[in-house]
């Protein structure tokens, strides 16, 4: 009877030790996996910020462009002041 019990406790450790081990590789392939998931992430992130970079410089040339045509459209502006103060002087 103690045999058949210590069999029967053995073999409930057994089944213990397998589970265990079942689960340390199931937790060993989800650290793979996780592992994977971060690194195309990362990747995913570096391609990001190059476009963000690039949208940004892309970005500050238009400011620059905008800030070329209202210098422009202000020189006019007084070009056309001035022209309009002449033509009321000749009046």
């Amino acid at each position: 009877m103690i045999d058949k019990i210590r069999k029967v406790v053995a073999q409930a450790k057994e089944d213990q030790m397998n589970a265990v081990e079942k689960r340390i590789t199931s937790l060993k392939a989800r650290a793979v996996l996780m592992e994977s998931i971060v690194q195309d992430v990362k990747e995913g992130a570096g391609k990001f910020k190059g476009r963000l970079d690039r949208y940004s410089d892309e970005v500050d040339d238009l400011h620059e462009r905008i800030d070329k045509v209202n210098k422009w459209l202000g020189d006019a502006h007084e070009k056309v002041e001035f022209l309009m103060d002449m033509e009321d002087k000749k009046v």
